[in-house]
C-alpha cells in the first residue's frame, strides 16, 4: 500500500504529457507497415510505393480482404487475395511452385514483391492512378 504524498517537492515543476495509445487498428498498420517494408527491402524496392500499391488495393491493411470477380453472367471465377490483392486465377499456381502461399500476409507480400521483380508495376495497373498519387 502507498503512502506519502503524490503532490511534487515543493519548488519543483510538473509537466504532464498525453500518451497516445494506439489503437488496434493503428497497431494492425503498423504490423503491416513494417512487414511491407522489410519485404520490399529485401527485394529492392521502396517500401512507400509498396504501401501505397497496397493502400489502393481497395482492402487496405486489411489483411484478409478477398475480392471476387464475376463474369458476365455472374459465375464466380477469381478471387483477389490478401494486402496486395492477388488474383488467384493467374498467380495461385505460380506462387504454390515457388512455395509461396498467398493467402497469408507474409506469402502475399512477398509474392507481390517477386511480382514487382518480374512484371514491374503492372499487376497493379487499375489502381495506377491512385498510388502514383500517394509517391509523388
Amino acid at each position: 500500500m502507498f503512502s506519502g504524498s503524490l503532490l511534487p517537492a515543493s519548488g519543483t515543476t510538473t509537466v504532464l504529457t498525453t500518451v497516445k495509445v494506439p489503437t488496434p487498428i493503428e497497431q494492425q498498420i503498423g504490423i503491416v507497415q513494417e512487414k511491407i517494408t522489410n519485404v520490399a527491402i529485401a527485394y529492392g524496392y521502396d517500401p512507400k510505393l509498396a504501401i501505397a500499391i497496397m493502400k489502393c488495393e481497395g482492402e487496405a491493411y486489411k489483411t484478409k480482404g478477398n475480392n471476387k470477380n464475376y463474369d458476365k453472367q455472374g459465375n464466380h471465377w477469381s478471387t483477389d487475395i490478401g494486402l496486395f490483392q492477388i488474383n488467384n486465377y493467374y498467380h495461385d499456381a505460380a506462387a504454390k511452385k515457388l512455395g509461396i502461399d498467398i493467402y497469408t500476409d507474409q506469402g502475399n507480400i512477398v509474392y507481390a514483391m517477386y511480382l514487382m521483380q518480374h512484371q514491374g508495376t503492372k499487376p497493379w495497373n487499375a489502381s495506377r492512378q491512385c498510388w502514383t498519387k500517394m509517391i509523388s
